[in-house]
C-alpha cells in the first residue's frame, strides 16, 4: 500500500468513527487500555442489571440501562475504528 492509498483509509476510517459519535462525545476508548476499562464497565453494567432484576424490576429502569450499554457499545465501536485506523 502506498502512502496515498494509506492516506485515503486512514481517512475513510476517521469519517466512520465520526458517524458513530455526535455532539457532547468528549472521550472515547481510543487505545488499548481505555478498551480495557471501557469493556470492565461494560461487565459491570451487566453485573448491575442481573442483581437488579429480583428486587427493582422495572421496564422503563431496564430500558434505560440497555441504552446506556447500548450507546457504550457505540462509543467502543467508534474507539475500536480509530485504533485500528493507527
Amino acid at each position: 500500500m502506498n502512502k496515498l492509498q494509506e492516506n485515503k483509509l486512514r481517512k475513510l476510517i476517521q469519517q466512520e468513527a465520526k458517524k458513530l459519535l455526535k455532539e457532547g462525545t468528549w472521550a472515547i476508548p481510543d487505545t488499548a487500555t481505555k478498551m480495557k476499562k471501557a469493556e470492565q464497565i461494560l461487565i459491570k453494567f451487566n453485573a448491575l442489571q442481573k442483581a437488579m432484576y429480583d428486587c427493582l424490576g422495572d421496564d422503563e429502569l431496564f430500558d434505560a440501562i440497555d441504552n446506556v450499554k447500548n450507546r457504550m457499545k457505540k462509543l467502543m465501536d467508534a474507539g475500536r475504528t480509530k485504533l485500528n485506523a493507527v
